[in-house]
């Protein structure tokens, strides 16, 4: 399955079963990712040691940055960011508390804005049109241009002096 088919499947009335399984393949993405990220921070990497071009033996290099990010982001409340003053930092925390990031405000902000697209999607989807999609001569200049570019503005066709944005 192509990305685009999977997005496009993503989008498709009835595929709440596919939203799911998208959601909790990611979940577990992110879960590998962290045990990785963790696993290097414990244990290092092995880097190899070349001499006059030839690889003589490896050494294992710790990341002392990934381990602070990690200790910071699952410990936040115990490690405090080295030059931060401990009384601003915990007037931070205080703020955070009561209404920065994380807090109960935040969250119902931001629960408001979820709910608002979840109906602006469900009417999206009972308009008898369809989803709005790019569709006639603007679907086939947009497919032209990222076949052309790769789908980076310009791509390599811009450098050989083939066609830019503006010309498609």
């Amino acid at each position: 399955m192509s990305a685009d088919s999977a997005y496009q499947l993503r989008r498709q009335k009835g595929a709440n079963g596919f939203n799911e399984a998208w959601r909790a393949a990611l979940g577990h993405g992110i879960a590998r990712l962290e045990d990785v990220a963790m696993e290097r921070a414990l244990y290092g990497v092995e880097m190899p040691i070349y001499s006059h071009g030839k690889l003589v033996g490896t050494r294992r290099a710790y990341n002392d940055a990934l381990l602070m990010f990690l200790l910071r982001s699952r410990a936040a409340g115990r490690f405090i960011p080295q030059g931060v003053d401990p009384v601003e930092y915990a007037a931070f925390k205080e703020h955070q508390q009561k209404g920065g990031p994380g807090s109960e405000d935040a969250l119902a902000h931001m629960h408001r804005v979820l709910a608002e697209i979840r109906r602006l999607r469900a009417k999206e989807e009972a308009d008898p049109r369809g989803p709005r999609t790019i569709q006639g001569d603007e679907r086939l200049a947009f497919e032209r241009w990222y076949a052309q570019g790769q789908g980076v503005a310009g791509g390599d066709e811009a450098a050989k002096g083939g066609p830019r944005i503006g010309e498609l």
